[in-house]
């Protein structure tokens, strides 16, 4: 079986701690800690290349450390920019005004409950990145039958390759997705590699 690695972005040491150890039960989860740090844009590049498969940050990081002007939703929402659909985890000691700031409330768990020992918080983030698996897959398998057919692409099937192509773009990366109105199922080199890395991250998950 393999082993997921889990960002945190955490407030404390302690609840590293707590997370870690609730991991290291689970046998297939390992902890990486990013520490917070005032310059959001370098925070950012530390999450994403540390190659994880999702994401846990505290909301109510600018309470806990000084000279944070920034929340775990300002954080979740600058990864989905880049990376759409990316699996995150927002955990908040204040319900309400997390949920009230996250584009969605479904991301929002309350901290002290998915810290407990018993918790059942790695069974969500499980369920989370086979979700994203999934859905990355279904898109893949369209657009694999689309291109393949024998017969030419109806102009309605053509808009749908565009579609699945700029939406796996999204979900790979987002700065670099193509606007919508450019692609063209005639770019087979590049949809083959936009297949190539949706291959990878499937089996990065399904392993």
């Amino acid at each position: 079986m393999r082993t997921y690695t889990i960002a945190y972005l955490a407030s404390s040491q302690a609840d590293i701690a707590s997370l870690t150890q609730q991991g290291a039960k689970q046998t297939q989860f390992d902890i990486a800690p990013i520490t917070p740090h005032p310059d959001i844009d370098t925070l950012i590049e530390d999450i994403i290349s540390s190659g994880a498969e999702a994401l846990v940050t505290d909301y109510a990081l600018h309470d806990k450390q000084s000279g944070l002007d920034f929340t775990g939703v300002d954080i979740v929402n600058r990864i989905h920019s880049e990376k759409e659909g990316y699996p995150v985890f927002i955990l908040a000691e204040d319900m309400e005004e997390a949920e009230a700031k996250a584009h969605d409330v479904h991301i929002v768990y309350q901290k002290k409950t998915m810290l407990a020992p018993k918790s059942k918080f790695f069974q969500r983030i499980t369920r989370q990145l086979f979700k994203y698996n999934q859905e990355l897959e279904s898109k893949e398998d369209k657009l694999i039958q689309l291109m393949s057919q024998s017969t030419p692409l109806t102009q309605q099937q053509e808009q749908e390759v565009m579609a699945l192509n700029f939406s796996l773009e999204k979900s790979l990366d987002k700065q670099s997705a193509r606007t919508f109105s450019a692609l063209t199922p005639s770019s087979q080199d590049k949809l083959q590699v936009l297949l190539n890395k949706v291959d990878a991250i499937i089996q990065e998950v399904s392993q």
